[in-house]
């Protein structure tokens, strides 16, 4: 556990083999990068293992990289912070870049700017928009949503969705609306879990109404 702020710098993990030399991040543990760049790799450039983060990991980088073989985010928070457009975890920029981070638990946007996938994307906790940031599908790519996963609107002023983060249908299980200001729906969505309302309003109009499923519930 504590925090770790790796700065601008590039860990590398070497025992020799490609696709080996693990790295895990403990539950309670917070690390920051502000590398545009590869953050782990083997040392020499080449790919290293597995990722596994079950704490927090922060990013403030445009480009973040990891050289890895394989992750497992499914108990981690990734937090991508910085104040300009900014991407998702990319794959490393050697001549074997490994394999891009593809299923997150859960992320959080801060800062400004567009957060931009970079691979098909799974998100099986909850996808957070906070500040005044956007989120938005890399060309092609594609966002999943675990059975029971979430989408937060808490920006620090009023919000309008898209259908990059909650499409109209086959989005997130549940919606919780944390922003003072409002959130106005762009489109008429489909919603079958929980409408947490913490605070603020969900705006809808005619053509853009919020249908509950027959097991959808309202809190707040």
């Amino acid at each position: 556990s504590g925090n770790l702020n790796l700065s601008d710098f590039t860990v590398g993990l070497d025992n020799g083999t490609d696709y080996s030399g693990d790295v895990t991040i403990g539950s309670g543990t917070t690390i920051k990068s502000q590398h545009s760049g590869n953050i782990f790799q083997r040392t020499g450039n080449k790919p290293g293992g597995k990722v596994t983060i079950n704490g927090t990991m922060i990013f403030s980088g445009q480009n973040p990289r990891f050289q890895m073989d394989s992750y497992d985010f499914s108990n981690g928070t990734i937090i991508f912070d910085k104040s300009g457009s900014q991407s998702l975890i990319d794959k490393g920029n050697g001549t074997s870049p490994g394999n891009a981070p593809s299923i997150y638990g859960n992320i959080l946007l801060l800062g400004n700017g567009t957060k931009t996938t970079i691979t098909n994307t799974t998100i099986n906790g909850k996808l957070s928009i906070q500040g005044s940031t956007s989120f938005a599908l890399g060309t092609s790519f594609t966002l999943t949503y675990g059975d029971t996963a979430s989408i937060e609107y808490a920006g620090t002023q009023a919000q309008t969705t898209t259908n990059n983060e909650f499409p109209a249908s086959n989005g997130p299980k549940n919606c919780i609306i944390n922003n003072l200001s409002g959130v106005t729906l762009n489109s008429a969505k489909i919603l079958n879990g929980n409408l947490n309302l913490e605070s603020g309003n969900l705006i809808t109009a005619d053509t853009s109404a919020l249908t509950l499923g027959t097991s959808a519930t309202i809190t707040g």
